[in-house]
């Protein structure tokens, strides 16, 4: 979006040069006023951070330049046409993309349809159609394949839960609902006990699975408002949304009783050790994370198997 707000107006500039150095005052003042909507839209868009706010107005304003441009100063200027209805899928969604190009034609054929040979016409309605698809399959595409990419960055390819990445962006959303609508959250840590041993004595292989099985454990005892994560190893965490630190404690104990239940190895049990956390007020992710840690330790040092809640 900034980008094509600095490109947008630093095109325009010459234009407005050119047209005062000629007196032509009333459409120099016009790209003027492009140039400072499109420059104060971008200005919007980065001090709030509202991108998809400004996406819109971004590209409205400039379909809006164009239908004014082109009925004041002519159909030679239907050019401009081509790279603005292809900015549009950089700013906003493809089918929201093609709403408002095949909007902007259909506003553009009175001007254009007296003005023009009827071949000239076709071959430009054609043309500006052709643009709108492949622009409209490149930008589905591209969509397509940034989601898989987040998708991929985002997901732990052993256990397909979120990753260390997903857990510090899910912390971070939380922190800053704080500031407009703040809710009660808890974190819930919890970690194998003895998993080295475990991998030393059976294998990499068995303590995959055994890691794949305690996840699909957790996740049978979290609500659908709780978030799993891998943090690292052999550690997880929860994010317990609207969980004050009790309901979390009893989260946490239905998580180590079905863990310590569960047949992972028939050898010897597996148990793990949980620390909760509650989200305090004014607090960040890093000191939360880090309570919730140093109550896990807690639970390790006391013997492991067990909950323990941080001060």
């Amino acid at each position: 979006m900034l980008t094509l707000s600095a490109a947008g107006a630093i095109s325009v500039m010459p234009f407005a040069a050119i047209r005062f150095s000629a007196g032509e005052w009333m459409i120099g003042i016009i790209d003027v006023i492009i140039i400072l909507g499109v420059g104060l839209i971008g200005l919007y868009g980065w001090l709030t951070r509202q991108v998809r706010i400004a996406s819109i107005v971004l590209t409205l304003f400039f379909m809006t330049g164009l239908v004014v441009i082109v009925y004041l100063l002519g159909t030679g200027l239907i050019y401009w046409a081509y790279p603005t209805m292809v900015a549009a899928f950089f700013l906003v969604k493809p089918r929201e993309a093609v709403i408002i190009n095949l909007l902007v034609m259909v506003l553009l054929i009175p001007a254009l349809a007296p003005n023009m040979v009827r071949l000239e016409f076709v071959i430009l309605l054609v043309t500006m159609i052709l643009n709108n698809v492949f622009a409209y399959v490149f930008a589905t595409r591209m969509n397509e394949h940034r989601q898989h990419l987040s998708s991929l960055a985002e997901q732990d390819p052993l256990t397909r839960i979120g990753n260390r990445r997903a857990l510090t962006a899910s912390l971070e959303d939380v922190i800053a609902r704080q500031y407009t609508n703040p809710v009660t959250a808890s974190l819930v840590v919890l970690d194998l006990d003895y998993f080295k041993d475990v991998n030393d004595t059976y294998g990499h292989a068995i303590g995959d699975k055994i890691l794949v099985r305690v996840t699909e454990i957790v996740n049978s005892k979290t609500r659908v408002t709780d978030d799993l994560y891998r943090y690292g190893g052999e550690e997880f965490v929860v994010i317990a949304m609207g969980a004050p630190r009790e309901a979390a404690y009893k989260l946490a104990e239905q998580i180590r009783h079905a863990v310590e239940e569960s047949d992972l190895l028939p050898e010897r049990p597996v148990t793990i050790s949980l620390g909760v956390a509650e989200l305090r007020e004014g607090e960040d992710y890093d000191n939360w994370l880090h309570r919730a840690d140093e109550a896990l330790y807690e639970a390790k040092g006391a013997g492991r198997n067990r909950v323990c809640l941080a001060n």
